[in-house]
């Protein structure tokens, strides 16, 4: 599909866009929305042992991601990215806006 839609609708092939990305990448890296890590299972890491951390909202998109980067001996923190209730701040009711009564 990457091929398809970088060639066709980006009109940018997946090897530059591959090498632009590669350009990027650090021994800690954190990947927000990695759709189907793609890239970052092709990507030339600088480190043997790079820290990668993975940010999306779809459990399932982490996990395939997280296996991709397992083939290829790397371990990746996977985050959902949906806050902690527990630690949510939860603000007082204002008491500069009246109360509206219908």
């Amino acid at each position: 599909m990457l091929r398809w839609s970088n060639t066709l609708v980006w009109r940018c092939p997946s090897e530059r866009l591959l090498a632009h990305y590669n350009s990027h990448l650090g021994d800690r890296h954190l990947d927000i929305g990695p759709g189907t890590g793609w890239y970052l299972r092709r990507a030339t890491y600088p480190t043997p042992n790079p820290m990668v951390e993975l940010l999306d909202l779809n459990p399932n998109t982490l996990q395939m991601t997280t296996t991709r980067l397992a083939d290829r001996g790397i371990t990746a923190a996977a985050h959902t990215g949906r806050p902690d209730r527990r630690r949510a701040r939860v603000r007082p009711p204002s008491t500069l806006v009246p109360e509206w009564d219908p």
